[in-house]
């Protein structure tokens, strides 16, 4: 009987299977068809005349495109040794410290990268980004250092297996030596995403003065495919780009199917770290309550328009409720999804858990490119009829091919080989499936590329694009209210990260791969 268990499961898991088909796989065959096609809306894809490899002609005639290919390579490779560097010597330092000081640390490390890029851009001044010698080494650096709190995360991962496994690693060289095989396993898992840096930072800090060094390729599609409707083109070079990632996945599943688990799995959490539980969600939900007070009560008042967004006070606190619902909504699904795509990857059949995780591996890669570079996936959302509406932000963020992977991986170490059932994987999974769903939600509440892709609609702004506008635009100017404003906002990133900091454990924190 125990046998069936997990087949029994995999029928539950079936319709969350064809969910995550038909809006991220579906649009990948669309894409891929669009790229050979001379799109015409008229005559919709699959009867659009057919071109042939037209389109990749097109893309690289003008010089344009190679550009863009350079200057992502040089952003995300930069960023990726960057981080690691820091990495390297940040978890070296917080490896001296306790425990449970350790997992308190790297919380708060992570917590950076919630935060979004307007107001970093805005504290820097954007003269700082007008050079374009120095744009691309200056943005490398703060995407680094944003997201340092993942590659400090797999360094402080690694040091905790090896203690589990030795007791002498009171030398500084020898935790010097773990740390880094941590940060070796993370380089590895992130060298396919060098292709898809952060957008938001470059489509905010670029300017026509930098636009040779500063174009990426999400910024390159969104403007060419979304603004000047060259959907085919664009299809065309997500294509390419793509299958570059694929490439570079091959050395990189290599990696960590080979030295992922034996480096990264082990050890425990920290003695006392319960006791510390209730006070951390009490006070992070109170800061988030706070942050949501702040925007009710706030009078918006001289505040001035721009970017075509209202400015008063009673469209703020309607942007406040429909972003906290629709983050709501979004963790719920990204809670069941996450379960339901991890279950298939917990085979106790060794060879068909890697074929499932290698699977599930290029579905990570494709849905890393965010809504920004997916327009094929907006033609999807389009044809379906759910533009101008929540639903595309709910469903881009509440499908997570990385963490899937990674409450698979937690599982299948703690278990090793053993039978499988569903009641076992959800006891087990429920939490650090739910901790990536309140992640994804966070990173939906910041992130102002889905409003802006696929919301015209003022009344259904985000919050994040009010951010965006009182950092940047002509409201930022030493204005009381629009301080008030961002305040609020980092409350309630950091009151929700908080509040749900119980889910958090040593090793879910792995989960946290940012793409």
């Amino acid at each position: 009987m125990k046998k069936n268990t997990y087949s029994s499961g995999l029928i539950l898991s079936i319709p969350i299977l064809l969910y995550a088909l038909i809006v991220c796989v579906w649009p990948a065959i669309y894409g891929a068809v669009l790229s050979f096609k001379e799109y015409r809306p008229a005559l919709g894809i699959f009867t659009s005349p057919s071109v042939g490899i037209q389109n990749f002609r097109t893309l690289f005639s003008t010089g344009d495109f190679g550009r863009v290919l350079a200057n992502t390579i040089i952003i995300g490779f930069g960023s990726l040794i960057m981080s690691a560097a820091l990495g390297l010597l940040l978890a070296w330092l917080i490896s001296m410290l306790g425990k449970r000081a350790r997992i308190i640390v790297c919380g708060a490390l992570l917590l950076l990268y919630f935060i979004p890029y307007a107001p970093i851009v805005s504290a820097i001044g954007i003269r700082a980004f007008a050079n374009p010698i120095t744009f691309r080494w200056i943005t490398s650096f703060i995407i680094a250092l944003r997201g340092i709190g993942i590659p400090v995360i797999f360094g402080i991962c690694a040091l905790s297996s090896a203690e589990a496994r030795s007791d002498r690693l009171a030398g500084a060289n020898i935790r010097l030596t773990a740390i880094r095989n941590g940060l070796l396993i993370y380089m590895a898992a992130a060298l396919p995403f060098i292709l898809a840096p952060d957008f938001e930072l470059l489509y905010l800090a670029g300017s026509s003065l930098t636009r040779e060094v500063s174009e990426i390729t999400g910024t390159y599609m969104f403007r060419y495919g979304l603004a000047q409707g060259m959907y085919s083109v664009t299809a065309a070079a997500q294509l390419l780009i793509f299958l570059i990632q694929a490439v570079l996945a091959i050395p990189a599943l290599f990696v960590l199917l080979k030295w992922g688990k034996r480096l990264l799995a082990g050890g425990n959490p920290a003695p006392g770290l319960n006791r510390i539980k209730p006070f951390a969600s009490i006070a992070g939900a109170g800061t988030a309550f706070a942050g949501v007070l702040m925007l009710i009560i706030t009078p918006f008042k001289d505040v001035p328009n721009s970017l075509n967004m209202p400015s008063a006070v009673a469209d703020i606190r309607r942007s406040l409720f429909i972003t906290l619902v629709t983050m709501i909504v979004t963790v719920i699904f990204a809670f069941i999804t996450t379960l339901g795509l991890a279950y298939p990857l917990t085979a106790s059949n060794k060879v068909l858990r890697i074929i499932f995780m290698i699977s599930a591996s290029f579905f990570a890669l494709y849905v890393s490119g965010g809504s920004y570079n997916n327009i094929p996936q907006f033609l999807v959302f389009r044809a379906m009829g759910i533009v101008n509406t929540i639903w595309p932000g709910i469903i881009v963020y509440s499908i997570s091919g990385a963490g899937a992977l990674a409450v698979a991986a937690i599982f299948n170490a703690r278990h090793g080989d053993n039978e499988r059932s569903l009641g076992l994987f959800l006891s087990r999974s429920w939490k650090p499936a739910l901790a990536i769903a309140v992640l994804q939600g966070l990173r939906l509440f910041g992130d102002f590329s889905v409003s802006a892709m696929y919301v015209n609609d003022q009344r259904l702004r985000a919050l994040s694009s009010y951010l965006m506008n009182f950092s940047l635009g002509s409201a930022a100017q030493g204005n009381l209210y629009t301080a008030l404003f961002k305040l609020g906002m980092f409350l309630i990133i950091g009151g929700v990260f908080i509040a749900a900091s119980p889910l958090y454990r040593k090793e879910i924190f792995i989960a946290q791969v940012k793409k």
